[in-house]
């Protein structure tokens, strides 16, 4: 009976770690200094570039409200908009740390999909 025990668990153990890689390959990583400067240009704008920058943050706004999860929407919020850490949103969202930056990285992914299939960056 212990044998069948181990030899389930060692399966899950490969599967786990399957997994693990496969989400590992697929997270897009940006750092936030790329997804400020995507969401406004933090220099100085005319009045032409500082509309486009309105209407881009618009874009991103209807991104985030649409085509994001609950939890990926929460911790864009909380990080890019009310300034949490990681460490904070995920305290506040009851998950850990990494899985904060799972959620964000993801986010970031689909948002700058959408952007590319909009043309727009």
């Amino acid at each position: 009976m212990s044998d069948e025990i181990a030899r389930d668990n060692n399966r899950m153990y490969a599967r786990e770690l399957r997994r693990k890689k496969r989400e590992k390959d697929t997270l897009a990583f940006f750092s936030d200094e790329e997804v400020m400067c995507a969401y406004a240009n933090a220099f100085s704008a005319g009045a032409d570039e500082e509309y486009e920058n309105q209407e881009l943050k618009e874009v991103i706004r209807g991104i985030i409200k649409n085509d994001l999860s609950e939890m990926q929407r929460k911790a864009i919020i909380y990080v890019f908009y009310e300034g949490y850490t990681h460490r904070q949103a995920a305290e506040l969202m009851g998950v850990n740390r990494s899985t904060i930056e799972v959620y964000i990285s993801r986010a970031l992914a689909k948002i700058k999909k959408k952007l590319d299939d909009m043309d727009i960056m």
